[in-house]
């Protein structure tokens, strides 16, 4: 909520924020620090378990986030405190490489009985990876010390980037037995190590998130966004996570300014495709399931407008619930970033790494760049800018530079290109410039998770999919298009 109210200057309801905020608060109540709560679900947590309070690893992360996200927020005093807690307990129960030390752990009977402070242990049937808690953390440790300078927040990320790097993922980018089967795990862990790269200045992590985002994960996505919930066992068949996807996004992001900026283009691709349209929204086509147990309501609810699930290839639903707390959490950071990171200034130029509508303030002479985007209906692209220095504007592939042009003031000129970017250049007396192109439309067959999908895009937009999905679908077929086309045409 915090996230969303920083790009959006929206106000999230303070009653709400005060009543997470005691949530949070109370969970940490322990000897430790740590999340727990009690857990009244028989055999919730595979060994057995009576109901008891539980302490689970991999909710550490998401407690780290939370008690940053408040301080950064209203100085909260009592939420700096927690997080000093918590940092000083994770650094004494493991050890430099990042392993648990069994001695420290034992002297705390709420991790003893808990789930996940323990290496290579399986609980039933289901193995616990070092992704599901301390790989997963490594992206909230980067911005815990990016905020405060703590740097016990960069032992910590260090420690848990050399365990993953050794364990979880081969030196080609590969997943091991280590990385685990959550797939929200490993692409959280390929967000930290990308970002503990572009933080720390390690090329090595860099090149190696690389690998893995581009050998790794690609058995268990799609080219546009969509990730598997379970990258070894799917629950249910086809079953998809948003929180997979925002993951994969903000690493995309982060190696776009690493110097490869074609993960831009696969950001704004998985951003059009499928992070937007997996939003449930009132007014969406919705199909009641007839064989899902949980009996989903004939029409959408409340509570679920504007929030994320668990989606299938082609479907906003994929066989569960529709909306969950937990998953519209990752949505909005995958948008958060897309804003935040998609119109940046460095020491040169403005750049404009995503071709969405954005604005940005500046502190320095000039006043704020503006970004006003008719895609993906029109190429069109209007930037306004008082400031004397140059706008580099990412090239998306696709784009045909001998049909594109640019205006300043009355004047239009053919783009000046230097390798993936467009250069435009506009001053205090031209102080908008007009970026105009075609937008193609191309067909693809695609394979994902063992089916082929034949897909029209615009751009970076899908526009139609065959098969249409069933419950609520998130594109035409490509018999509706050509219809759609044809009528208006």
């Amino acid at each position: 909520l915090l996230k969303g109210q920083a790009v959006t200057s929206r106000a999230a309801d303070p009653a709400i924020l005060d009543a997470l905020r005691s949530v949070l608060f109370a969970s940490l109540q322990n000897e430790v620090g740590f999340p727990a709560a009690y857990c009244t679900v028989p055999n919730h947590y595979f060994d057995g378990s009576a109901a008891a309070m539980i302490c689970a690893s991999h909710n550490i992360r998401e407690a780290v986030q939370g008690l940053l996200e408040l301080h950064l927020w209203d100085g909260d005093a009592r939420a700096l405190q927690l997080l000093d807690r918590l940092l000083e307990s994770l650094l004494r129960i493991t050890d430099s490489s990042g392993r648990y030390r069994p001695e420290r752990v034992a002297e705390h009977p709420l991790l003893v009985s808990g789930v996940g402070f323990s290496d290579r242990r399986m609980y039933g049937d289901l193995f616990k990876a070092p992704s599901q808690d301390r790989g997963r953390m490594i992206m909230a440790l980067t911005q815990v010390y990016r905020a405060l300078s703590d740097v016990r927040a960069m032992e910590l990320a260090n420690r848990f980037t050399r365990l993953m790097r050794s364990e979880a993922f081969t030196e080609d980018g590969r997943l091991t037995h280590f990385a685990g089967s959550h797939t929200h795990s490993i692409t959280g862990t390929v967000h930290g190590l990308a970002d503990w790269g572009l933080l720390a200045g390690d090329g090595d992590a860099l090149e190696h998130a690389r690998r893995i985002m581009d050998v790794g994960l690609a058995p268990t996505c799609s080219s546009f966004g969509w990730s598997v919930e379970g990258s070894w066992r799917e629950k249910i068949v086809g079953r998809g996570e948003v929180n997979n996807t925002a993951d994969m996004v903000q690493t995309a992001l982060i190696l776009g300014r690493s110097g490869w900026p074609g993960f831009f283009e696969t950001a704004e691709r998985m951003i059009r495709s499928h992070l937007l349209p997996t939003q449930w929204l009132a007014g969406q086509e919705y199909h009641q399931p007839k064989d899902d147990p949980r009996m989903p309501t004939a029409d959408l609810l409340p509570d679920d407008d504007g929030g994320w699930g668990c989606p299938a290839v082609n479907d906003r639903y994929g066989g569960s619930r529709l909306g969950i707390l937990d998953i519209t959490q990752g949505g909005i950071q995958g948008l958060w970033a897309a804003l935040r990171e998609g119109l940046r200034a460095d020491a040169h130029c403005d750049r404009i790494n995503l071709l969405f509508s954005n604005a940005r303030a500046t502190t320095d002479a000039g006043g704020p760049v503006e970004v006003t985007s008719l895609l993906p209906e029109e190429g069109r692209l209007r930037i306004t800018s008082g400031r004397d220095r140059d706008v580099w504007v990412r090239r998306p592939s696709w784009l045909d530079i001998g049909r594109t042009k640019v205006r300043l003031g009355n004047n239009s000129t053919r783009p000046r290109v230097i390798g993936d970017w467009i250069i435009i250049s506009p001053s205090s007396a031209q102080a908008e410039a007009e970026l105009t192109f075609t937008v193609p439309r191309r067909e693809d067959t695609e394979w994902v998770n063992h089916r082929p999908y034949h897909i029209v895009y615009a751009g970076d937009h899908i526009v139609a999919m065959d098969p249409k999905g069933k419950c609520a679908p998130m594109y035409p077929s490509v018999a509706e298009l050509a219809a759609a086309r044809s009528e208006t045409s």
